[in-house]
């Protein structure tokens, strides 16, 4: 004689309810964001340049484009734009660190689409000056760079083995390309430091 698994059976007309049930229900799809944004910058760029942002991407709308100040750790805007503008000139702000990186986001949402981070330099090198100059207190010598930036700079003095700085011309236009300076000092090596003024940070070395 047959045994009848009534339980085993009840279960699986169960399942089978279950499934059909299901089936009469429509599946939610999944949103999938498939747009294209693709910054186009170079791995290296000067401080206080213009730098000219492109990019290629089908978004559609208004984009904030942002650059990242580590030390300061906010992120200030550069332009809002449209998206399909797809370039932007803008001159590189004169900061205290060695990488810069540059974000995309939509302005509605602030959602994040696009970054890169490119390489910062400076620009700036002094001319007949090295470790092997000779300055003579009294006699006024002039100071001469050559340089990409336009923005006001500080001449700083600092004596070998010392921490102090003693300001050699204060506020000079870094175009000008040349500063004489009243040399008044006692013998010894000596450095020349350059910084942004109102900067707190070298740009440049002698």
């Amino acid at each position: 004689m047959m045994k009848f698994d009534w339980l085993g059976t009840r279960a699986c007309w169960f399942l089978m309810i279950i499934l059909v049930l299901a089936s009469c229900h429509d599946t939610p799809s999944l949103a999938l964001d498939t747009s294209i944004f693709d910054f186009d910058l170079p791995e290296q760029a000067y401080l206080s340049d213009q730098l000219l942002i492109t990019w290629q991407t089908d978004e559609g709308g208004e984009i904030d484009l942002r650059y990242h100040n580590s030390l300061e750790n906010r992120s200030p805007l550069i332009a809002r734009l449209n998206a399909k503008d797809e370039q932007y000139d803008w001159r590189i702000p004169v900061v205290n660190q060695s990488f810069l990186t540059i974000t995309a986001t939509r302005t509605e949402t602030g959602e994040q689409i696009a970054r890169q981070s490119i390489e910062l330099l400076t620009d700036f090198s002094f001319i007949d000056l090295d470790g092997t100059s000779v300055f003579e207190a009294g006699n006024p010598s002039e100071i001469r760079w050559r340089t990409n930036l336009d923005i006001p700079i500080t001449l700083l003095l600092n004596q070998q083995g010392s921490s102090d700085l003693a300001v050699i011309a204060d506020s000079v236009q870094a175009e000008l390309g040349s500063v004489i300076w009243p040399v008044t000092l006692s013998p010894g090596k000596y450095g020349i430091v350059v910084q942004a003024t109102n900067e707190d940070f070298p740009l440049a070395l002698s």
